[in-house]
C-alpha cells in the first residue's frame, strides 16, 4: 500500500463531511442510494493515507466491488464509502455509511489522477430545484424521496454547477 502525506480517506472518513454535514452542506437520506457493485468504473483509491495530524487512514476495496471500499479509522473504526459515477468524466457522487446506522451522508467530487476535489452543496439552491428532477428533500438537505434513480443522478449532476455547490478542499497526493 502506497502511505500519501495529504488525507484523501480522512476526507472521505468523514473529517471533511462531519463539518459539512453540521453546517449543512450535503445531504443525508434514511438509506443507502448507491448500491455497491462490480460494473461501475470507479478509480480504484484503495491505499493508506497519512493527514497532517500524522494519523494513518486506510481505505480498502470492498470484495466483488468496483465502487465501495472500507475506510479505517486510527480508532479501527469503519465506514463504507462508495461512489456512483456521474455523466461526465471524473465526476461522482459520494455515500458515506456506517454499517449499524441507516442514514447515509452524500455529496459530489471529482477524482482526477492523483486529486480529490470534494464539493459542498448550497442547500436552499439545490433545494428550490429539487422537483425539477422530482425529488423532496425536507429540512437540512434530506431526500426524503426520489421518482428514480436516473432522475436522482441527474439532480446531482446539475448539483455541478457553481450556483448549486463549490469546492471546499482539493486534495493532491504526494508525488511518489
Amino acid at each position: 500500500m502506497k502511505t500519501r502525506k495529504i488525507s484523501i480517506a480522512a476526507i472521505l472518513l468523514g473529517l471533511l463531511m462531519v463539518p459539512l454535514f453540521v453546517s449543512g452542506c450535503v445531504m443525508t437520506s434514511d438509506n443507502a442510494i448507491i448500491e455497491q457493485s462490480a460494473s461501475k468504473k470507479v478509480p480504484d483509491v484503495s491505499g493508506a493515507f497519512t493527514n497532517n495530524n500524522n494519523e494513518t487512514y486506510t481505505l480498502n476495496l470492498l470484495s466483488g466491488t468496483t465502487n465501495s471500499f472500507t475506510a479505517t479509522a486510527p480508532d479501527s473504526s469503519q465506514l463504507i464509502v462508495s461512489l456512483e459515477p456521474l455523466k461526465k468524466s471524473n465526476r461522482f457522487v459520494v455515500q458515506i455509511k456506517n454499517p449499524s446506522e441507516a442514514t447515509v451522508l452524500l455529496t459530489i467530487c471529482t477524482l482526477e489522477k492523483g486529486k480529490i476535489s470534494i464539493y459542498d452543496l448550497n442547500n436552499e439552491a439545490v433545494n428550490a430545484m429539487a422537483g425539477k428532477y422530482g425529488l423532496t428533500i425536507v429540512e437540512g438537505g434530506h431526500i426524503q424521496k426520489f421518482k428514480s434513480f436516473p432522475r436522482l443522478m441527474d439532480f446531482f449532476e446539475a448539483c455541478f454547477d457553481p450556483k448549486y455547490s463549490r469546492i471546499a478542499t482539493t486534495i493532491e497526493a504526494n508525488k511518489p
